[in-house]
């Protein structure tokens, strides 16, 4: 009885290893941990071979870690074998790796700062895991020193003027890393300045831009020149007849003399930095103390008086029909010495309606000049015939637009004290020094008959 038990017994074992080797099974690789941020990857190890995987994250036989997301994930392993599936089961664990948590942008720094932590420089301030993992921060990069033990630094001096990244790799405590992510750092050098050499112009020439300073304070900032540094640029221009809020010097508001000009740079690392150039502004050739444009129908006469007159040589009349255009030479006027009175009469043909500019360019002997200012008159009429200087004491001069054929000085009483008959002359001058002083009448006929008159007052 007991031997047909065993029997019974063992003939059962070898009928389930039997069933066993008809249904087959599946062997399923070990469990394993990945990190979220790692590249996708061909899942293997089951057997037997010729299966499908399938679970969160996979896809064609292809995990995915960010797809399938951090945590837990189980994957089954199929294998058909013959009418019968035959499965398996094992764990993939995705751990969460480190992100940014801000990014601040182009951080700049001075040259002179303290050594400091990295993230107190740097773009990067602190990394992050969902779900929250202790996480450990390593810098490399220009002007980094220490290390995991001892602690990390960024070191301005160290590291040197201009632009650097400094590089952050974070790693968790199961071990996933990334980075390097680059921290952007402008080190920006001392505030520097140069100014440019000592300038000579006229007391009358128009405010201008001031140019030339260059802060040389070496920026951190990148430069698509290559050059960081930059002329006028940050800088402040201070001094008698100088406008700081526009960079600019008036030499009117200045006055005749040598101006101290101040070029000051404050880049705020370090102390500001200035020098100092001077703009000398010459007084004019002459002194003018009046400058006036008349209008005589459609002639015009320029007059002006002058205080002062040392070392001066002569008067360019110039001309323009507008003053931002370009001004012609129209004629010229020795100068006389001292204080005098002078004249000049334009009497090209001027359009009714036009109005014309004149300045007047005041020459010394040395070939230095300056400008007067520009005055301005136009013609409303024709001009028939024009006398001066009135009052006159000497010489009287008589213009025409048409030629004259006759002249007459008549005297208070309408007696003709004086008469010419000129030769087709728009220009006639009478000699008036031996009459009485008294008021006059100067009456004119041109070759066309037309009669003009002209009052003038002669005295002494």
């Amino acid at each position: 009885m007991k031997h047909l038990f065993q029997f019974l017994i063992a003939s059962l074992l070898l009928l389930l290893v039997a069933v066993c080797s008809v249904l087959g099974q599946a062997t399923c690789p070990a469990d394993r941990s990945v990190c979220a941020n790692e590249a996708p990857f061909a899942l293997s190890g089951a057997s037997p071979a010729g299966g499908t995987y399938s679970g969160p994250g996979v896809s064609g036989g292809i995990f995915s870690p960010a797809i399938a997301g951090t945590g837990a994930k189980t994957i089954t392993y199929t294998y058909q074998d013959g009418e019968n599936n035959v499965s398996c089961t094992f764990i993939i664990t995705v751990n969460p790796a480190p992100e940014k948590m801000e990014v601040l942008g182009l951080i700049p720094v001075c040259i002179d700062e303290s050594a400091n932590l990295p993230e107190y420089f740097g773009t990067i301030k602190s990394f992050y895991t969902i779900p929250s993992e202790p996480v450990s921060v390593s810098w490399s990069g220009a002007g980094i020193t220490g290390d995991s033990v001892t602690g990390y630094q960024f070191n301005p001096a160290m590291a040197g003027t201009g632009f650097h990244n400094i590089y952050a790799t974070a790693t968790t405590s199961q071990g996933c890393t990334s980075g390097p992510f680059a921290s952007s750092i402008a080190v920006d050098g001392q505030s520097a300045v140069s100014c440019p050499g000592d300038t000579t112009i006229s007391v009358l020439d128009s405010a201008f831009t001031l140019t030339g300073a260059k802060n040389l304070t070496v920026s951190g900032l990148p430069s698509s020149s290559g050059n960081p540094t930059t002329a006028d640029a940050g800088g402040i221009y201070a001094g008698i007849g100088v406008n700081s809020a526009t960079s600019t010097f008036d030499p009117s508001v200045a006055g005749e003399g040598a101006h101290q000009i101040t070029y000051t740079v404050d880049t705020g690392c370090g102390p500001a930095a200035s020098c100092i150039f001077n703009v000398r502004t010459t007084p004019m050739p002459v002194r003018l103390v009046s400058f006036m444009a008349k209008k005589n129908e459609n002639k015009i006469l320029l007059s002006w008086k002058t205080s002062e007159e040392t070392g001066f040589d002569r008067f360019e009349i110039e001309k323009s029909e507008s003053p931002d255009k370009r001004f012609v030479n129209i004629g010229h006027v020795a100068g006389k010495g001292a204080k005098h009175a002078y004249s000049f009469l334009d009497d090209s043909a001027i359009a009714p309606g036009t109005t014309v500019y004149y300045r007047l360019k005041m020459v010394d002997l040395d070939g230095t000049y300056a400008y007067s200012k520009i005055v301005r008159e136009g013609v409303d009429g024709i001009n028939v015939t024009m006398v001066y200087p009135n009052p006159v004491s000497g010489e009287l001069s008589i213009f025409s637009q048409s030629d004259l054929v006759d002249i007459q000085l008549i005297n208070s009483k309408n007696v003709t004290v004086m008469a010419q008959k000129p030769d087709r002359s728009k220009i006639n001058r009478l000699d008036i020094s031996r009459l009485p002083v008294g008021t006059y009448i100067v009456r004119t006929t041109d070759i066309d008959g037309r009669m003009h008159q002209s009052k003038v007052v002669i005295q002494r």
